[in-house]
């Protein structure tokens, strides 16, 4: 079939109806609006730019909002959900929906501060958990990991190469055999080895030297009360912060109610955002607008009929001139329009040219069944795909078409299947 022809309808309508008017063929979906002339003395674009920040704020919080729940708390869906499709809805909830947006937002933002929380909760435990791990070597030692001696003496706390030992430890720190170095090894493994070596305060600083030519190295954390004591003030904090991720975890799940809110407040926002990137497009003055656009010819006389009953209008149809780029919408019988996808993956024909889908269908099928050629799985896929079709009647366009395309195809494959003798691979 040839590619549906389409009009140019000029619109001016008083400003006040704008809204209306805006949605009203939002719901239709049979115009696609085009960008008016440049501004001139009386008529002007609005710049919409804050009103659409503010819209593009509000899904991405619904957006969020869904996904936080989606993670903590799924939604149990049935085999056979994405073939559902959505729920319709009036016209009536969509306008009440205005009462509780505000509230509904506010819920977004608390489920975004909660998750942000759980977050930052679980990235401290984790911190702390390094710090208890390298605190354990030093479980059983008595005194903070800073402590450096006293008035007298000096003390270094750290940690050497493993295999240290300490008496060999105490004979290459001692500088002479009047300056004692006591060594004490707290904890020893295959990885490392935890020392405290104790000299008087004249020779701290060749000590030290002494040490690093050995490998030491200062403890990752030194708190100032032994290890142990803050080990449990350690253990303590992860367990409050632990305690916090839950209860938040659990005030996410209980949100959980407000699922089907949230997904309409996402579709809520992202039609006013789309009619809001319409109104700058159109020409206004103060009291009055003008849209210009394009729709099918077989839906002016019904769209001029409903525009003129609800609304104060001038409406104009004009055909398009032929230089006029015009988009393009096939219009296909039952049989054809499932394998239109197909087509429109390559290219779509222009205005006044063939529509190929009709032509293409016939060999699309044919082809698919010859290729299977199995009329046992043709008779499965027939009827897989014909009692999706007749038990949901609410899925989307594109998965109900996809399963019309295959049902056709089962139909092809049966037959083939019974010319060339196939039923489940010659069984």
């Amino acid at each position: 079939m040839a590619v549906s022809p389409m009009q140019r309808i000029e619109l001016c309508a008083l400003k006040k109806d704008r809204k209306k008017i805006l949605e009203m063929l939002q719901r239709r979906g049979i115009v696609e609006i085009s960008d008016g002339p440049e501004n001139d003395g009386v008529f002007r674009k609005t710049d919409t730019a804050q009103a659409r920040a503010v819209l593009e704020k509000g899904i991405a919080a619904s957006r969020e909002a869904l996904e936080i729940l989606n993670h903590y708390a799924p939604e149990s869906k049935s085999l056979f959900s994405s073939l559902e499709g959505r729920e319709i809805t009036t016209v009536e909830h969509y306008d009440s929906f205005e009462k509780q947006r505000d509230s509904m937002l506010q819920l977004a933002y608390r489920l975004s501060s909660l998750a942000q929380k759980m977050e930052e909760s679980k990235a401290e435990i984790l911190k702390l958990g390094i710090q208890m791990e390298s605190l354990m070597p030093w479980k059983s030692f008595d005194l903070p990991l800073n402590f450096s001696g006293s008035r007298k003496t000096a003390a270094f706390i750290g940690i050497l190469p493993p295999g240290s030992d300490q008496e060999a430890l105490e004979e290459q720190l001692c500088l002479s055999g009047s300056d004692a170095v006591a060594v004490e090894i707290v904890s020893s493994s295959p990885e490392q080895t935890c020392v405290m070596v104790l000299c008087m305060r004249a020779v701290a600083h060749a000590v030290e030297e002494r040490l690093r030519e050995l490998g030491y190295a200062k403890p990752n954390v030194t708190p100032s009360v032994p290890p142990a004591e803050q080990l449990k003030k350690l253990q303590n904090t992860i367990a409050e912060l632990t305690r916090k991720v839950q209860l938040a975890q659990d005030e996410i799940k209980r949100q959980s109610e407000a699922r089907e809110d949230l997904k309409f407040m996402l579709d809520y926002y992202t039609m006013r955002l789309e009619k809001y990137e319409i109104i700058s497009r159109l020409m206004q003055s103060r009291r009055t607008f003008i849209l210009t656009g394009y729709v099918p010819e077989r839906e002016t006389a019904a769209l001029e009929k409903e525009l003129n009953a609800n609304f104060p209008v001038a409406v104009k149809f004009e055909t398009p001139a032929e230089d006029e780029d015009v988009p393009v919408l096939l219009r296909n019988n039952g049989f054809s329009s499932p394998v239109e996808s197909v087509v429109e993956s390559y290219s779509l024909p222009g205005k006044g040219e063939v529509d190929p889908t009709a032509v293409m269908s016939i060999f699309y099928y044919v082809l698919f069944g010859m290729m299977l050629s199995d009329a046992a799985y043709g008779v499965l896929l027939t009827l897989i795909c014909g009692f999706c079709l007749h038990r949901f009647k609410n899925m989307e366009n594109g998965m109900r078409n996809t399963l019309k395309m295959f049902f056709f195809c089962g139909i092809s494959t049966i037959f083939w299947g019974v010319m060339f003798g196939s039923y489940f691979g010659d069984v």
